[in-house]
């Protein structure tokens, strides 16, 4: 269990670059689900600030809890909300699998997202022209791990937990590959290393570089600097390899 190594790959701004598929424009489509499921916007506002006061948090959580006050199924609805959004200009990429496949040979590889599974299927649809299950990579969506009926982000607590006992990793043999800035520290508190990825240094730049180190036997210092590093949004903010 101790050499074993976890690489959990994010999917918005990571399999395909986020300004494909902005967040303002899922936050549209959600809009568009919720009057389409006879939901108003201004019932949305009011449910707002209930869901704030209640310390929950979370765009699915939000979403669930709507749903269940208008008595709208929660699957339903996420369904309709991938069927809202514009998916044509994520470009095919089936390069990149074979490149996630060739790291999988090396180590424990999953892909993980915030989002919906119906959400990550039409990524993987645009991407790589098969479904998730046929990639033959363990996929995870912000469903999977659940505490007291709230859905548990990939940076929780919870989620961190359930990988490691999944895969058979120790948090400190995991690393996340992800452009989320607050995702990163928050996994990075629990023991595990980080890549942080933008428009300079994408998926595909980060997976030859741990092929490098890999091919290399090269070994990283936990918060050593990568020659990739930038220093953005916040000065302690480092990237990280095991």
């Amino acid at each position: 269990m101790e050499d074993k190594k976890l690489i959990v790959i994010d999917c918005d701004g990571v399999l395909y670059p986020k300004e494909k598929l902005p967040t303002k424009e899922i936050v549209c489509a959600v809009r568009k689900a919720f009057e389409k499921k006879g939901i108003s916007w201004e019932y949305v506002n009011d449910c707002l600030v209930e869901f704030n006061k209640s310390g929950k948090k979370g765009m699915f959580n939000f979403i669930t809890t709507v749903a269940r006050s208008s008595y709208v199924g929660v699957d339903e609805l996420s369904r309709q909300i991938a069927e809202e959004m514009d998916y044509s200009r994520i470009a095919p990429n089936p390069q990149l699998l074979e490149k996630i496949k060739k790291i999988q040979k090396k180590y424990e590889v999953c892909i993980y997202t915030n989002n919906t599974k119906y959400h990550l299927e039409k990524v993987y649809q645009r991407l790589f022209g098969c479904s998730f299950w046929e990639t033959e990579i363990p996929a995870f969506h912000i469903e999977t791990i659940k505490n007291k009926d709230v859905c548990c982000a990939k940076q929780s607590k919870e989620t961190v937990w359930f990988l490691s006992k999944f895969f058979a990793v120790n948090p400190e043999n995991m690393m996340f590959v992800d452009d989320t800035i607050s995702v990163l520290d928050s996994v990075r508190e629990q023991g595990a290393s980080i890549l942080f990825v933008n428009q300079n240094f994408n998926l595909s730049d980060a997976l030859d570089y741990i092929e490098q180190i890999s091919s290399n036997k090269q070994r990283i210092c936990r918060h050593g600097r990568t020659p990739f590093d930038r220093m953005y949004k916040r000065d302690s903010f480092t990237q990280e390899l095991f």
